[in-house]
């Protein structure tokens, strides 16, 4: 097979959690509470599908050429918001799984690609086993202006009022309009 049919996987994937997050969206409220059924939907959701693209995922990233720590930078720890970093391991990988995902969908000969994802999963297994923090983008430069350079920046700074923006693009559609219509005689 070929990596065309992994992202079409990837994409199917991705549409069946779309279609199950919706349907949730039906069995909310008080008449369902917590529902038996809206429960194992979401436990499908979250268990199965998001694990089976992860997995797909990773594949698709190995097929590619890219490195495990470019796919998963930060791997070590699953927290709620932003910054908690709370102790609860990201769900173990299966990396017969992936062996066999890599084997079908890829484009070398089978024992080129097993010996090619033996040393991909050996240094992907490194990353996971010795986490570093992925490096944060550097600021934005601060831009040292005294008052009197601001005042006047923003003063020469071209501004338009929202009916004076309508107003162009009205024009703009007019013009473009006029010059796509076809001369009649």
């Amino acid at each position: 097979m070929s990596k065309v049919f992994l992202k079409l996987k990837l994409k199917s994937l991705a549409a069946e959690s779309q279609v199950i997050r919706a349907e949730l969206e039906r069995y909310r409220g008080p008449k369902w509470g917590t529902s038996d059924i809206r429960r194992q939907m979401h436990s499908h959701r979250i268990n199965v599908v998001r694990y089976e693209a992860r997995l797909t995922h990773l594949v698709y990233g190995f097929l590619r050429g890219r490195e495990y720590a470019q796919i998963e930078p930060r791997v070590t720890y699953r927290g709620h918001g932003r910054n908690n970093m709370t102790n609860i391991p990201l769900q173990r990988i299966d990396w017969d799984r992936v062996t066999g995902m890599a084997e079908k969908y890829g484009d070398e000969d089978v024992r080129i690609v097993r010996q090619k994802l033996a040393a991909w999963i050996e240094r992907a297994q490194h990353h996971i086993d010795h986490p570093t923090k992925a490096p944060r983008r550097p600021a934005r430069p601060k831009i040292e202006r005294t008052l009197e350079e601001w005042v006047a920046f923003e003063a020469a700074r071209p501004r338009k009022t929202k009916r004076a923006r309508r107003k162009a693009w009205i024009a703009r559609q007019q013009q473009k309009r006029l010059t796509a219509a076809p001369a009649t005689a």
